[in-house]
């Protein structure tokens, strides 16, 4: 059930918690898959939905439980080898849901308006958007935040827990979309999230291209 890569330090440490023992049990009862996964995407669409209607704590354990069925669902497929197109669309779909239209509703949920939220929206989207560009360009891009993660003395620690490193783009999405709703500085700490990712990709990018780990 397992993929022998590395991965996020949140999926490793936090998600795994959850999502072993309740792949187990979608598999015990033969649920499929893509039910998991669109149950994923319905969770994902009421945690906005919750956001606008500022309801910050459901709306943060929906995200929450969101992230965890995104990582059971590949679990679950590899457990009955279900895999599909279909299966492999859907999932496509949820995460661009989870990771665009949640961000959007919780940041119109602050009522800065459409304009500022529009901008603001515009910041959080920026690198993942240079990560799409920069794959599409170089077939082996390597992510420069991992880059940076891999040049620390905690390299070895990450390759044998295989973890990518301790803050990336599924941190982010956890800093951003579930702790900072249930905090006083909501927009602080939503903004602190995407400059740290922002400039741990700088810093690799710059100063860090040749400490390159892999898999």
């Amino acid at each position: 059930m397992e993929k022998n890569i590395r991965r996020f330090f949140f999926s490793v440490f936090v998600q795994d918690f959850f999502a072993i023992p309740l792949a187990r049990l979608f598999i015990r009862f033969r649920v499929k898959a893509n039910y998991v996964t669109l149950l994923g995407l319905l969770a994902s669409i009421a945690s906005g939905i919750l956001y606008i209607d500022q309801s910050y704590i459901l709306g943060a354990i929906l995200f929450f439980f969101a992230l965890i069925l995104d990582s059971t669902d590949g679990r679950v497929a590899r457990g009955t080898n279900t895999f599909s197109d279909f299966g492999a669309r859907l999932d496509a779909l949820t995460d661009k849901v989870r990771s665009f239209f949640v961000a959007f509703c919780f940041i119109w949920s602050l009522g800065y308006g459409l304009t500022i939220s529009g901008l603001i929206f515009a910041f959080y989207i920026l690198l993942p958007i240079t990560r799409v560009l920069m794959s599409r360009k170089d077939a082996d891009f390597y992510d420069p935040t991992i880059l940076f993660w891999d040049a620390t003395p905690l390299r070895d620690w990450f390759v044998k827990h295989k973890v990518w490193g301790l803050y990336n783009g599924w941190e982010r999405s956890v800093l951003a979309l579930t702790i900072a709703p249930l905090v006083v500085y909501k927009i602080e700490v939503f903004i602190f999230s995407i400059v740290l990712e922002q400039l741990l990709f700088v810093l690799g990018l710059c100063f860090f291209k040749d400490s390159k780990v892999g898999r």
